[in-house]
């Protein structure tokens, strides 16, 4: 066999490790690498590292300094005694994603994470004792996701051969400027079957001649908590899928469109025929006529989708998932809000509404480059709301619109109840130079605009030159904009001259949001390409978060509803862009279907922007139940899965608190579809529910499923028997709401034992069987006093012990476990007693110590890590000094603790561990301990809450 070669010279002589690892992004121990897609909302891993982070990426996005263009780079430190942070990467626009983006985009991230790890690393030097001894957060290491894969563009394989180059030229450029190189990387997979072929084809991947000796994979994938199974792949109804049109030329010469689906089912390529372009225009004509009756408007809505839509996508139309449309000029100047993918027969379709209705649809343009201009405000909220301005001298054959004042009177309402500062620019008294000079100040916050709109217009005096042979016909001006006189505008021009661009607009002018190709192939040609035909364009072009504007003539009840949906919505601030402007589609097609202005405003933005963030925005949370899930299983098996992905993320730390009332009403509701479906009469699914309960520390429903499995079940899971037993135990002394304890305690304690120990006579003692016998007597202590009390507590040792031994024995990696509760025992024997440690416990209190050390600290298991904080709570106890900075030692690390891992559950083990503690030690001998311990106990609770 040849010899393997050197590792590259620009390489550590090291190889870097590579580990693979299925479970939630909370659990990594680097920080941790998400790419980001122009526009698109802050989803999938991006959210989990959000929730992990404590909203940092939020409040980033929020402030428009969030990295979209490739290469742009956002590093979120935490810090270092809690957490590692997060490096987001810009990945461009999503259309034009490849191997290459990838490459170029980690390269970026990797670099700057090394650079703001190194600026913290004398930090993580100091720690030292505060940590409690442990060693502090792994450095040298990052962890990632596949970059882009929902796209379904690049293939995994190359997606992962590109990550492997980034990495490659990473280590080079670092090496060059004698930075610390990575040692370590974890790539992070949600999925167990997606993290399996992750490995296999890493493995395949580091034994090729260009990456040999750099790399050295892990032998297995590592399992964390979160980590999700499934049966078959679904798609997250909440994500909003991207689907860019733009003009083709054909084989033949003619213009068509090109659809390309990214992140779907299907990747299509749809061509319109030139010919098709005259019936396409017609169809617009007969939409866009507001005199038209709705048959005839509905009508054409469904015959522009027939003709536009490509047979690929209409496969999927009952997918009903959100639509991100990614538009050049030429698509952007089509009604795809109105666009009818029903039939004239089909009224069973969700009511029988359209596709605008049914599920979101927001437009981005695809010459936005999502550089912001806008500069950092003062935190001022401004709005100026300009409604029907006039000075009174309007005699040009447009009419006055107290439609439209009426509406600008009712979002400046709406905006100063909020706290906004108003200008209002409302009606008579507010001549054109006024209007102009107040949009011309720039930086609001709003720009709302009720008024007559024009698009690519000729005034009376001019047409009639033309018609008249007095000037050479197409040669009059031609006008777009805000009409504030004769031949007077708020022109795409005069926004262009704005220093800041508004954060949000709102231009409720019929027209101002349609789009001309040949106006702005006019525009370009003329050497005047920053300028953009469309007043709404021109808007997102500046760098506005968001724009509203009516592409058509809207009626005024149906605009002033649809105003009100949409502000009420941004003020609330308690949904996403997307979200808001779905609703207002609702509402006003509830309010009348056949009034297409439902669908005549285009709405441009990004799907979860906010017009007014909290302060600390909060994190986005891990999902329970989806949106519209219909909560239809294929079989118990598929059902099972689906309770285990809930069941794991209630392991997560960082979502314990801020999920636990949708997480429990998510299992509630499992519960009751599948008493009426009659599954909870199939052991396996009870047992798997009530597992969930349990780890959200709902005892009485976890017993009574585990009870029903057991009732179903002739061989139960011996898991399932143990976990019953616990519950039992600590049910069984429960205080009663009026104090004291139930008169049966005693039986019932003595029956969870008894079926312990003919547990362990048919199957064998095992250390989690003899621990539970052990946790017998400690329950059965509370219920006694005096003398006894000691008596029951020695016996409680005695099992423990056993069950200690036993581990040892075995080579169990978790024997630190029992032998903390052997510790326990002995310090509340001597305490009680009124004496110091006893040698014995000293000498327990030192083989618990070897037993934790064994192996490196073990950050994502909660037991191991709270182990090590009840180490020094003992040590102290033993020591008898019980000190302030031992005391806020001990809370930091459970801090620590619970900021990653540990269920409701465990959380709650943890507390009942220390009043129990407290309370054996009385107010007696141990008083001054058992003070000491409630006040760890009261500050650790506050901590969970």
């Amino acid at each position: 066999m040849a010899d393997t070669p050197p590792p590259p010279s620009d390489m550590p002589a090291e190889a870097l490790r590579l580990t693979v690892v299925n479970g939630d992004l909370s659990y990594a121990h680097y920080p941790v690498i998400v790419g980001h897609f122009a526009g698109d909302s802050i989803s999938g891993p991006e959210a989990r590292l959000d929730a992990a982070l404590d909203g940092a990426l939020s409040r980033r996005y929020a402030l428009g300094i969030y990295p979209a263009s490739v290469g742009s780079v956002t590093y979120a430190a935490q810090p270092v005694d809690r957490r590692p942070g997060g490096v987001v990467v810009g990945l461009g626009n999503i259309a034009d994603f490849s191997a290459g983006t990838i490459r170029s985009a980690l390269i970026a991230g990797l670099i700057e994470l090394a650079l703001g790890e190194g600026q913290i690393a004398r930090v993580r030097d100091t720690i030292g004792r505060l940590d409690g001894g442990a060693n502090p957060t792994p450095r040298n290491g990052a962890a990632m996701v596949m970059i882009g894969t929902r796209t379904g563009v690049v293939s995994m394989t190359d997606t992962l051969a590109a990550m492997l180059g980034a990495i490659v030229e990473a280590q080079r450029r670092l090496a060059e400027q004698k930075l610390r190189p990575f040692t370590k990387i974890q790539i992070f997979a949600y999925m167990e079957d997606t993290a399996h072929t992750i490995w296999h084809t890493l493995d395949r991947l580091i034994a090729t001649p260009q990456f040999r000796g750099a790399f050295a994979l892990d032998g297995e994938v590592a399992y964390r908590d979160g980590a999700a199974r499934r049966i078959a792949r679904d798609d997250n109804l909440d994500a909003w899928r991207a689907l860019q049109i733009q003009e083709a030329t054909l084989v033949d010469g003619s213009k068509g469109l090109r659809f390309a689906s990214i992140g779907g089912s299907a990747r299509a390529e749809g061509m319109l025929v030139a010919g098709n372009r005259e019936f396409v225009d017609k169809f617009s004509a007969t939409i866009y006529n507001a005199h038209e009756p709705a048959a005839a408007w509905q009508s054409a809505a469904r015959s522009l989708y027939q003709l536009i839509w490509p047979p690929q996508l209409k496969a999927t139309r009952f997918d009903n998932r959100h639509l991100r449309l990614i538009l050049d000029t030429t698509a952007a100047s089509l009604p795809f809000e109105l666009m009818d993918d029903r039939q004239e027969h089909e009224t069973d379709l969700d009511g029988s509404r359209p596709p605008a209705v049914r599920f979101g649809i927001l437009r981005q343009l695809i010459q936005q480059d999502y550089a912001r201009r806008q500069t950092a405000t003062s935190g001022e909220r401004t709005a100026l709301v300009i409604g029907d301005p006039h000075d009174g001298d309007w005699n040009f054959g447009f009419k006055r619109l107290p439609g439209a004042q009426a509406e600008a009177l009712q979002v400046a309402d709406q905006l100063e109840k909020a706290g906004f500062t108003v200008t209002r620019l409302i009606g008579a008294g507010n001549p054109p130079e006024t209007v102009i000079e107040h949009v011309l100040r720039g930086g609001w916050t709003v720009l709302h605009v009720s008024a007559h709109g024009i698009f690519d217009f000729t005034f009376k005096r001019e047409a009639d030159l033309e018609d008249s042979g007095a000037i050479p016909a197409g040669s009059a001006q031609r006008y777009t904009g805000v009409l504030l006189g004769d031949h007077i505008v708020i022109s795409p021009a005069i926004l262009q001259a704005m220093p800041d661009p508004p954060t949000f607009a709102f231009i409720n002018c019929c027209e101002l949001a349609a789009i001309s190709p040949r106006l702005e192939e006019r525009f370009h040609t003329s050497g005047r390409p920053e300028f953009a035909a469309s007043f709404a364009a021109q808007l997102i072009a500046m760098g506005a978060r968001a724009v509203i504007a009516a592409g058509w003539t809207v009626d005024d009840k149906g605009g002033k509803l649809f105003g009100s949906e949409i502000y009420g919505g941004l003020l609330a601030n308690n949904a996403g862009f997307g979200e808001i402007v779905l609703n207002a589609r609702t509402a006003v097609y509830e309010a009348n279907p056949d009034d297409s202005t439902w669908g005549a405003y285009q709405c441009y933005g990004e799907p979860d922007w906010r017009l007014s963030p909290k302060n600390g925005d909060e994190p986005a949370a891990a999902t329970s139940l989806p949106r519209g899930a219909r909560l239809a299983f294929a079989s118990p098996a598929e059902a099972i899965a689906f309770i285990d992905t809930i069941r794991e993320q209630i392991e997560v730390g960082s979502g314990r608190s801020s999920n636990r009332d949708a997480l429990l009403k998510s299992l509630t509701t499992l519960h009751a579809r599948f008493d009426k479906r009659g599954w909870l009469a199939r052991p396996q699914v009870a047992e798997a529910l009530g597992r969930a309960f349990a780890a959200l520390n709902e005892p009485a429903t976890a017993i009574e499923l585990f009870e029903r499995a057991l009732h179903e079940d002739a061989l139960p899971s011996v898991q399932l028997l143990e976990q019953l037993a616990t519950l039992r135990l600590r049910t069984a002394v429960a205080p009663l709401d009026g104090g004291g304890f139930a008169p049966d305690a005693f039986d019932r304690i003595a029956a969870v034992r008894a079926d312990i120990e003919a547990l362990c006579k048919i199957a064998g003692p095992t250390v989690e069987r003899l621990t539970l016998i052990g946790a017998t007597y400690k329950r059965e202590a509370l219920l006694q006093s005096g003398a006894a009390v000691d008596t029951t507590l020695a016996t409680m040792r005695d099992c423990y012990r056993a069950a200690w031994t036993l581990a040892q024995q075995r080579g169990d990696a978790n024997a630190y476990y029992p032998g903390q509760l052997v510790v326990e025992a002995g310090l509340l024997i001597d305490l009680r007693a009124g004496h110091a440690a006893s040698d014995t416990t000293k000498a327990d209190l030192t083989q618990l110590a070897a037993d934790l050390a064994v192996g490196e600290e073990q950050l994502d298991d909660y037991w191991h890590a709270a182990s090590r904080a009840g180490y020094l709570l003992f040590e102290q106890l033993a020591a008898g000094t019980l000190s302030q900075a031992a005391h806020d030692a001990i809370v930091h690390c459970y801090d620590k603790v619970m900021l990653r891992c540990g269920s409701n559950f465990e959380f709650e083990t943890t507390l009942s561990d220390m009043r129990y503690m407290r309370t054996q030690l009385g107010t007696g001998n141990g008083a001054a301990a058992a003070a000491w311990i409630a006040s760890i106990e009261d500050a650790i609770a506050r901590l969970e809450a």
